[in-house]
Order: structure tokens, then C-alpha cells, then sequence
């Protein structure tokens, strides 16, 4: 199996014919069908390819639509000037952002699935279940690191916090686009924060200054 096809088998051909697709990330061409069906999906598509305009187009979209959500569901946590909220809020994206860029397949169910075993992991309540998944396990890590070098770190807003980020995702959540949500989430990281600063800034001072957030008036 093709290194950039995962878990399905689809034919490429070496040569161009009726109806087949040059596909960048194959390095040969495949049919329609299989474009359509696959693409961003099992097939980790090459940006430069010609045929992802109509997804570049749906992913800006979905973005502006899971910000517009978004804004609307941090209200409470502004107005209150909740700033362990929202920094929280803002760093958990960003943590399954980091994941999902190194994972580029990772669909909305596993996003889902990761969240509540994070959620389940912040509990003062231990319940003893069976390994988490490589998402889940690297959410869990990368609280865990922030929760043990900030005293202050509150578990139980946190959670809150994992809850209202599982509100939006399942708005998003589609049958038959499974990574909708997961394209609004990225989409709305890319646009309105800047991640450069978020990634090269201590763990430590994640929490205790908020990046810079667009909010309702």
C-alpha cells in the first residue's frame, strides 16, 4: 500500500487515460471517484494539488463559522473576565491543533473521543479504564505538564472548559465530512491567533497571559 494512502486500496495509474486525475501525493493518476471519495481523507493530499480548491474554499468557511460559535460561547467567560478560561480554552485548541498537524487524518470522532478522555484524566474521581488513545494520551501530557508547574491550576473549571470545546466540535460534527469540526477548529487557530507566539511561549506563562483574543463588543 501507497505510503500516503492509509487503510483503503486504491488503484494508480502510471499513465493518464479517460476520466483518471494526476494526484500529487500518489506521484500518478487515479479516478475521480477515488479523488472524490478520498481525498483529505485516507489520501494525505499535497497542498499544490489543483483539485482542493473546493476544499480550500469549504475550510475558510467552516472556520469563519466555528469562530463566529466560538465568540458566542466564550461571552460568559469574558464578561466575567475569566482570563484562566479563556487562556485554557486557547491552549487546549492549540495542543490538539499541534496533534492534528502531526496527524493529519485525524477525523472529528478522535478529537472527540481524545477531549473526553482528557476529561475523564482531570477528574478527582480516578476510574480505572483502558489505555487512552495517542491523542488522548497527548492531550493528557500536555495539561499534565501546565497543571504541574501552576499551583493555581483549577481542574474543575478545566473541565468546564473541555465541555464547552466539546459543545462546539459536536455542532460541527458531520456524517458525511468527518473532519469538518476539526477543519473549522484549525481554520479559526490559523486566522485569528498567532501560533508562532503560542508554541515558542513557556508553558508556564501560557496560563498566566492570555493571548491576545477576538471577542464580541
Amino acid at each position: 500500500m501507497h505510503k500516503w494512502v492509509f487503510m483503503v486500496d486504491i488503484q494508480v495509474y502510471d499513465k493518464p487515460s479517460k476520466g483518471k486525475r494526476k494526484c500529487p501525493a500518489l506521484k500518478g493518476y487515479i479516478t475521480a471517484k477515488d479523488c472524490g471519495q478520498h481525498r483529505l481523507k485516507e489520501i494525505r493530499c499535497l497542498g499544490d494539488c489543483k483539485y482542493l480548491e473546493h476544499e480550500r474554499y469549504q475550510h475558510v468557511h467552516v472556520a469563519e463559522q466555528f469562530h463566529q460559535t466560538w465568540t458566542q460561547e466564550i461571552i460568559p467567560f469574558y464578561q466575567n473576565r475569566d482570563a484562566f478560561a479563556l487562556d485554557f480554552l486557547v491552549l487546549l485548541e492549540f495542543a490538539s491543533y499541534k496533534f492534528v498537524k502531526a496527524n493529519p487524518l485525524t477525523n472529528d470522532s478522535e478529537l472527540i473521543e481524545a477531549l473526553n478522555f482528557l476529561h475523564r484524566q482531570l477528574s478527582p474521581i480516578q476510574v480505572v479504564e483502558s489505555v487512552g488513545t495517542s491523542f488522548g494520551n497527548n492531550l493528557v501530557e500536555e495539561i499534565q505538564t501546565i497543571q504541574k508547574q501552576n499551583p493555581q491550576f483549577d481542574a474543575d473549571k478545566a473541565q468546564q472548559i473541555i465541555d464547552l470545546l466539546l459543545k462546539i466540535i459536536n455542532i460541527f460534527k458531520d456524517k458525511t465530512d468527518h473532519r469538518k469540526a476539526i477543519n473549522g477548529l484549525m481554520g479559526h487557530l490559523e486566522k485569528n491567533f498567532d501560533l508562532a507566539s503560542l508554541n515558542n511561549q513557556p508553558v508556564e506563562e501560557q496560563i498566566e497571559t492570555p493571548p491576545k483574543i477576538i471577542t464580541p463588543e
